[in-house]
């Protein structure tokens, strides 16, 4: 089965950021790769024993798709970016209508 990672900011339990990554997640992410094949996986639904650093890394590296939710420009979304980049990778940039596109990732 085809991987695909979704990178977004995932705060708190009962946050505002929890709520909206969740919809999206549960509303937009499950449905389409279900219906396209593809394993869908975000950090904090991986439950493997390790380091989560080294398990988030691993599937910005090897995930066949990789799409980042820049709206907020997060931090660790735009650090995760970075390594997806680095490696030479394609990557999908996902933002909420209004939010304005980072200059710098925008190309």
């Amino acid at each position: 089965m085809k991987t695909f990672f979704l990178s977004s900011p995932i705060g708190q339990e009962g946050s505002e950021v929890r709520k909206i990554s969740d919809l999206l997640w549960e509303y937009v992410i499950q449905p389409v790769c279900k219906k396209l094949n593809y394993q869908p996986v975000r950090a904090d639904k991986i439950t493997n024993a390790g380091s989560i650093t080294h398990q988030v890394i691993q599937h910005l590296t090897e995930s066949d798709i990789v799409v980042f939710d820049v709206s907020d420009q997060n931090p660790n979304v735009m650090y995760e970016l970075g390594i997806r980049h680095s490696i030479g990778k394609p990557a999908v940039l996902l933002i909420r209508d209004g939010a304005r596109i980072p200059f710098d990732v925008k190309d």
